[in-house]
């Protein structure tokens, strides 16, 4: 039995494994692939193919005064080229065992650029002719650090790694002029298979502020030995209430907008100074006393569920577009001067296992919180959370209610500053309670 890299195996004895090696490049054989330089030079050429095999073509050493190099051909003097340079969708034949460098003009040509959007590594450009198909490159990229199980298999023309691909590998396009394709990564498939963490096991972390001592914890349900603490003054975290109101993703949005403005008091303060403005009135005078979630209450006139990134988004730097109530747009983007009309948070589907411990310690390592979140769940439901609602990208805030002791969340990249501005941490509060909790 054969065992591929990565293969996951349940041992119930001892078990020996050998490596198996094969010849870099594909399938061994003995055939030979020769390059001709179509004007002069010398190659070296590929040995040890199989009829038949699959390769990836060496890169071009050939040069030719005034011209680019845009690929291999079959035939000798072909100025349309049946592969691109090092393409890894070559296959060999005894008869075809030959290729042909083709070249054009610069001004024939567009380059296409190759990015590893957060990933590792780097992959030489490509030249083709404008408007001339050809087959896409595979990536060579590494996956990114945070990102270790993620998979590229096509490319974007934006830098973001929310953008849908575009460009699929071994498919066929055209370009009319220069373009950088960025890597889009991709989550695995199954996001179930490993991903158990030993890194902050048992340990207990908060946010920078929280201040909560052994003797603030009261025991709320002995039979699951679940404890909560209530909110007091300095206690370094807020509990905007939502009363009546079916604004509990707002309480959330106004939780952490305060614990924000508080981290980054110094920062917001000078903010307004240089826009010659006094700082709006965003206080908070205890628990149930928010001056912010009274503004989502007189902005938002719709009294119905909502999305917490939503509404953090709204307050910080973008209140004027569809996912906001018509009522409330232009009313708030307090800090879009810094921010401009980045998105700093959004929504992501419950992550499976692997998946949601890799945003975990990606999270604690980089010092960032997120909120948590339950959707469409009937009260008898709610003993776990349905999923992470929020994956916040630049800044974050606390959950919504989630009446359990939830585990830690998921990661965001850092806040964005003025001049400098702290970036939020990772710990869970509820919108009544903070829950004590254990990470992973």
């Amino acid at each position: 039995m054969k065992y591929t890299d990565g293969h996951e195996v349940t041992l119930t004895t001892d078990l020996d494994l050998y490596a198996v090696w094969e010849k870099a490049g594909g399938t061994s054989g003995t055939g030979v692939l020769s390059f001709d330089a179509n004007g002069g030079g010398t190659m070296e050429p590929v040995t040890g193919l199989a009829d038949g095999g699959s390769y990836t073509l060496p890169k071009n050493t050939f040069t030719k005064d005034g011209y680019v190099f845009i690929g291999w051909t079959y035939t000798q003097g072909s100025t349309s080229p049946d592969y691109q340079d090092q393409s890894s969708f070559y296959t060999y034949y005894v008869g075809t065992s030959k290729l042909y460098a083709v070249w054009a003009k610069r001004e024939e040509v567009v380059c296409i650029s190759f990015d590893a959007n957060g990933g590792g590594g780097t992959m030489d450009p490509i030249y083709v002719k404008s408007g001339e198909r050809f087959q896409m490159h595979a990536n060579t990229f590494t996956p990114p650090e945070d990102k270790p199980y993620h998979t590229c298999n096509s490319y974007g023309i934006l830098k973001s790694p929310d953008t849908s691909s575009t460009y699929i590998f071994s498919g066929f396009y055209s370009f009319t002029e220069d373009t950088t394709l960025y890597a889009y990564w991709t989550p695995p498939k199954d996001q179930s298979i490993g991903g158990a963490s030993e890194k902050y096991k048992g340990q207990m972390v908060w946010s920078p502020g929280v201040n909560i001592q052994d003797g603030d914890w009261v025991l709320a349900y002995p039979e699951t030995n679940e404890y909560f603490a209530e909110w007091k003054p300095d206690c370094g975290w807020y509990d905007a209430s939502q009363g009546t109101f079916n604004f509990c993703w707002a309480a959330s949005a106004s939780n952490v907008i305060h614990w924000w403005l508080d981290m980054n008091k110094d920062n917001v303060d000078k903010f307004f100074t240089l826009q010659n403005k006094s700082t709006p009135d965003f206080s908070y005078a205890g628990k149930g006393q928010s001056k912010v979630f009274a503004l989502f209450v007189e902005k938002w006139r719709a009294n119905i569920g909502g999305f917490t990134n939503i509404g953090f988004n709204w307050f910080v730097n973008l209140d004027d577009n569809e996912s906001v109530q018509v009522s409330a747009r232009g009313q708030a983007a307090y800090f879009k001067d810094v921010f401009g009309e980045t998105l700093l948070s959004e929504s992501l589907g419950g992550p499976k296992r692997r998946y949601f411990n890799e945003f975990i310690v990606n999270a604690l390592d980089n010092n960032r919180l997120i909120t948590m979140g339950e959707r469409n769940m009937p009260p008898a439901a709610m003993p776990l959370p349905a999923g992470a609602s929020s994956l916040m990208k630049k800044a974050t805030f606390a959950p919504c209610i989630i009446p359990i002791r939830p585990p830690t969340g998921i990661t965001v990249p850092k806040t964005k500053s003025y001049p400098s501005a702290k970036s939020p941490s990772n710990t869970t509060k509820t919108g009544n309670s903070t829950w004590k909790q254990k990470t992973l």
